[in-house]
């Protein structure tokens, strides 16, 4: 039994017997089929993103594990400020299927004096994105809320990453005071030229207050350069007195050289990885699902799974998920993603 991060061994004793047993532990990483929904969110994707004010101070969270495996979820505040804000309860253990509700409450709303901001994280990569304000303002502040950069590792931060431009728009005059930032450490590097950089976790009040003309644009550069092989996200939020805080959302895969830059084959096996065949016919059903599986390459889809079962392909096609009937016995199961490129 894995579970956090740690691995517990169990079996039971036989009297009369020895025996030798030999396990070998594979991790990657799952991302669990988890959502979050709010009432008024003011963006849904790629996290959802909520905000308060003084007399509304506190909003309710809907969690829905869709999911085919139990989960425990021990929420906790990161970045901004995070000592102003409460959730209850704190963990929910959702089973597979099942859903819950938690509250969020802006415990600074009758101290606050300007915009505060934080987030709500539920797990590794699952967070809701947090703003309150003393006033209400306008969303007049666009950014580029999902981009999503790859690149082979290792190299070093600086050296032949990935780069791209992703200019900060204002429809009306918009003044940038505070720029704060939360997520994985020195993956992203995340500057405008002469006003601030970011590279992880970070709360910067700037020194002089980034003005920006209606219906002008600022050019923003956005680097990706990890050290290793990982899954890497940064979220920063752009505040200020004139408009809605705004979130920016980058996400990044490192892969080692030889290995698919972007595939991600997530096969779905039974609880426990086996089934029981409780009316002693000699054979069960089975079902495989790999609809899970992903792509974090911009643009592209994955287009085909190939199911093996020791060694032989009994399926190649479109299917994500397959039931077949099996004898009694132990199956290894191999699952092959291909995208458009093959």
């Amino acid at each position: 039994v894995i579970e956090d991060n740690a691995i517990d061994i169990r079996g039971e004793a036989v009297r009369n017997t020895a025996w030798l047993t030999a396990i070998e532990v594979y991790a990657t990483e799952v991302v669990l089929d988890i959502t979050v929904t709010a009432d008024s969110p003011t963006q849904t994707e790629p996290f959802t993103a909520i905000t308060f004010a003084p007399e509304t101070p506190t909003q309710t969270l809907t969690i829905e594990n869709r999911d085919s495996r139990d989960s425990k979820l021990t929420m906790s505040f990161e970045g901004g400020n995070d000592d102003q804000f409460a959730v209850e309860p704190a963990e929910v253990m959702l089973k597979a299927g099942e859903g819950s509700t938690v509250e969020v409450t802006w415990t600074g709303a009758d101290t606050a004096d300007g915009p505060v901001v934080t987030s709500l994280k539920l797990s590794k990569h699952l967070r809701v994105l947090i703003s309150a304000d003393i006033t209400g303002k306008k969303a007049t502040l666009e950014v580029q809320s999902d981009m999503q950069m790859g690149l082979i590792a290792p190299l070093s931060y600086g050296g032949s990453g990935k780069g791209i431009q992703a200019p900060l728009l204002s429809k009306k005059h918009a003044t940038v005071t505070r720029v704060v930032s939360f997520g994985s450490e020195g993956a992203f590097q995340v500057s405008i030229a002469g006003v601030f950089t970011v590279s992880g976790p970070g709360d910067i009040t700037l020194e002089q207050p980034l003005k920006i003309a209606s219906k002008a644009a600022v050019p923003m550069r956005i680097g990706f350069a990890a050290e290793n092989a990982g899954d890497f996200e940064l979220i920063v939020a752009f505040m200020g007195p004139d408009f809605q805080t705004r979130f920016m959302t980058v996400t990044g895969r490192g892969v080692n050289k030889g290995e698919p830059h972007y595939l991600h084959p997530v096969l779905d096996l039974p609880s426990g990885g086996y089934v029981v065949d409780y009316d002693g016919d000699g054979k069960e059903s089975l079902v495989l699902m790999g609809h899970f599986s992903h792509t974090h390459e911009p643009k592209m889809s994955v287009e085909k799974w190939t199911y093996s079962v020791n060694g032989q392909v009994v399926s190649s096609g479109v299917d994500k998920d397959i039931t077949d009937e099996y004898e009694t016995g132990v199956y290894t199961v191999q699952l092959t993603i291909e995208d458009g490129e093959a």
